[in-house]
């Protein structure tokens, strides 16, 4: 099982400690799980495994499946672990500095951008690119996520 494999439980299992303890939606639940809150910057990774809302959880559950596979492939799980981590700690402090907020869409921006810098780097006859065999597949694959991620965003 893959560090990303690992990150989509978590955030089921805390998605049904949230249903459990009063919702999702209901913002004492969050804080109480570890949503962050301007103030308390060392709630940024807790935060990242809480989600407000079913769709919020399920775009960023495929996203991570999406993404998480193929970057953990071409970083190694420690790489992929310190990237996750680091992308999550500065987006959890930055997004508690405009009030209560929790999901894993900062991790998902540090794997999106990693994929892209992947991408860009890469050569498609170098053996070692292996986000995926195929440099089409993988510019649409990114690009439908980015796209579909950026419009849920913009909805909010």
């Amino acid at each position: 099982m893959c560090s990303s494999d690992l990150l989509m439980a978590l955030c089921l299992a805390m998605f049904a400690l949230e249903a459990l303890l009063g919702g999702s939606t209901w913002t004492p639940t969050l804080v109480r799980l570890g949503a962050t809150v301007p103030g308390e910057p060392w709630r940024a990774l807790s935060a990242s495994v809480l989600h407000i809302g079913l769709m919020h959880l399920l775009m960023n559950l495929y996203a991570l499946h999406v993404l998480g596979g193929s970057v953990e492939r071409a970083l190694g799980s420690h790489r992929f672990a310190v990237l996750w981590i680091g992308a999550c700690a500065v987006g959890g402090v930055a997004g508690g500095l405009a009030g209560v907020s929790a999901g894993a869409s900062t991790g998902l921006w540090g794997l999106m951008v990693a994929q892209a810098l992947l991408i860009w780097r890469r050569s498609p006859r170098d053996p070692a690119f292996v986000v995926r065999a195929d440099r089409k597949s993988t510019r649409l694959n990114s690009s439908h996520t980015v796209i579909s991620y950026a419009v849920f965003c913009l909805k909010k």
